[in-house]
């Protein structure tokens, strides 16, 4: 409007003046929100120099705007108008593990009392997916067959079980109609976690899933991917005390587990190899033991990819 105009004028004189003195811009020439978030549009549209005296106005040097140049953050989550700066970018660690070796503890002590930001389930997130009514319920049941079905319309996932885990092109099948979902949900948690992110110790939101190594299509979503390892004979042992399992059947799953890769050290290796893995947790101690194994993943920069897959390009000034 014609009286943005006249204040982008009159700032940018006064800019002028106050800057050669290094004296902060006069209080009275702070726009409205209204103003401000037409201002930044304005400027983040015009040329290098518009968007640098954006910048240096401390308007809002990151915002989520239809003009904002390329080499803007993708994954900012501040819109136009927001007074409050964009903190550090947020980290993605996806933490993986065979059963039995602790990796849920893991999980919760990275954020209790070690410091990120948060905590999601994917294995928990997938239940929701397989919820009557949802499009993969219907998909599944359609695949596999009605049978699955119990009286109230659940799918029974120990029948669904028994036929995948010993065919991989049923397992296969499956796979492919329900990551996509869970992919949707995971995004969905870290956009939120991000928008609420206030306060934490470490910039991270921990993201826990047992089949990180074989979900392929997820990776780009990580900045980090650890896998918790531990002997076979602890992991039967916790399996036995806490669970109540009988031996033979931890046996039996932990087998089945390597078999795909998950909990396979020879596997876990090559991914090291391959930059997939960034950091192998060992947890064959006590939980003394696990909270300084990862507070020195934590402080370790090689625990990470070497390139933050959200890591904003400096702005050409």
């Amino acid at each position: 409007s014609p009286g943005d105009r006249f204040f982008i004028t009159t700032v940018g004189l006064t800019m002028v003046r106050v800057s050669s003195k290094n004296s902060p811009v006069p209080s009275l020439l702070m726009p409205t929100k209204a103003r401000r978030r037409r201002i930044i549009a304005f400027l983040l549209g015009c040329s290098s120099k518009g968007r640098l005296f954006a910048k240096s106005f401390s308007l809002l040097s990151h915002v989520r705007s239809p003009l904002a140049p390329l080499d803007m953050c993708p994954n900012d989550q501040y819109s136009v108008g927001d007074d409050t700066a964009a903190p550090a970018v947020v980290r993605i660690l996806g933490v993986c593990g065979g059963i039995g070796c602790g990796k849920s503890t893991a999980c919760q002590m990275l954020v209790d009392p070690l410091g990120c930001i948060g905590l999601i389930d994917a294995d928990k997130l997938a239940h929701k997916v397989y919820e009557p009514g949802s499009l993969v319920h219907n998909e599944i049941a359609a695949e596999f067959g009605s049978d699955l079905l119990s009286e109230n319309g659940e799918i029974e996932r120990s029948k669904l079980g028994a036929i995948v885990f010993n065919n991989a092109e049923a397992m296969s099948k499956l796979e492919n109609l329900v990551w996509p979902h869970i992919r949707v949900k995971i995004e969905d948690r870290i956009k939120e976690m991000k928008r609420h992110a206030t306060g934490a110790k470490h910039n991270i939101i921990v993201v826990e899933a047992a089949l990180w190594l074989e979900a392929k299509s997820w990776h780009d979503l990580l900045d980090g991917l650890w896998v918790v390892q531990s002997s076979k004979s602890i992991a039967i042992k916790r399996l036995k005390d806490r669970r109540g399992m009988p031996e033979c059947e931890a046996m039996n799953r932990i087998k089945a587990q390597e078999e795909r890769g998950v909990g396979n050290l020879t596997r876990i290796e090559q991914e090291i190899e391959k930059n997939v893995v960034t950091r192998m947790i060992t947890n064959e101690g006590g939980l003394e033991n696990l909270r300084i194994e990862l507070q020195s993943a934590l402080d370790d920069p090689s625990s990470f990819k070497t390139q933050s897959r959200n890591e904003c390009r400096q702005v050409d000034t």
